[in-house]
């Protein structure tokens, strides 16, 4: 799709394509804006749209990555279907997941693939009570407040095997959890663009705008749906307002 557009853009005759990192960006005298690259090359143009991505912060918890997105599941709207009727599911209600909210939305969502659902509270005991007054009553829902020390696979059965500091292992068929998310700000603290309440670039819609005029961004730094059709969307009316705010610059 990405090289379709490429393509499409190419042909017009009006696009460059430039595969570098950018260094510095500020606004110059003149209201334009000037980019130097890491090879030390300049660029000047008038509007800026920013649109990059975000990068996964992974716990601090040996045997995790080996078993992120193959036994560890960030959203059982995208992964663990093939695991729907199994016996039990967990959920790690640590890092950004040591929340009520985040943490009983995504226990419930992973109920409809298991039977029973645990949530892991690693040590945290106003979570742990939190959540058990949440789910007071419901008998498929357990809370174990244990710290957990690693997570690893059965080799035979392939369930994923939670190790703690005291007390005897857990097996679960998955695990829940999602990890924070950071977005790299150096360039926008370099032209003063406010963060969101999220981390990322706010921006207004529904051309996404910054606070600094001239300045837009789109996709994953700024917002917090970060899927490919959204950061399309965005991009689609950034490049509107962008090209609008251009002709009323002119005239």
């Amino acid at each position: 799709m990405r090289e379709a557009c490429r393509k499409e853009l190419l042909a017009t005759g009006l696009a460059t394509f430039v595969n570098t990192r950018v260094k510095t960006i500020e606004k110059i005298s003149d209201g334009q804006f000037e980019v130097v690259d890491h090879a030390d090359k300049h660029w000047v143009g008038k509007k800026v749209l920013l649109s990059y991505g975000a990068r996964e912060v992974f716990p601090d918890l040996p045997g995790y990555l080996d078993l992120y997105t193959r036994r560890i599941f960030p959203c059982m709207f995208q992964f663990g279907y093939e695991l729907r009727g199994s016996p039990s599911g967990g959920l790690l209600a640590i890092d950004g997941l040591a929340n009520l909210q985040h943490a009983a939305l995504l226990t419930l969502d992973g109920h409809r693939f298991a039977d029973k659902m645990t949530i892991y509270t690693n040590g945290d005991q106003i979570l742990f009570e939190s959540l058990r007054n949440r789910f007071l009553g419901t008998t498929s829902i357990h809370l174990d407040d244990r710290k957990i020390t690693h997570v690893g696979q059965d080799t035979e059965t392939s369930q994923v095997v939670i190790n703690f500091e005291v007390g005897a292992k857990c097996l679960e068929s998955f695990l829940i959890h999602r990890p924070k998310i950071t977005i790299d700000q150096n360039l926008p603290s370099q032209l003063k663009i406010k963060p969101s309440e999220s981390g990322g670039i706010q921006v207004a819609p529904p051309f996404y705008g910054t606070n600094v005029r001239g300045v837009y961004a789109a996709g994953d730094c700024a917002s917090p749906m970060k899927t490919i059709t959204n950061a399309m969307t965005m991009g689609s009316y950034a490049a509107c307002g962008l090209s609008r705010e251009l002709q009323t610059d002119k005239y």
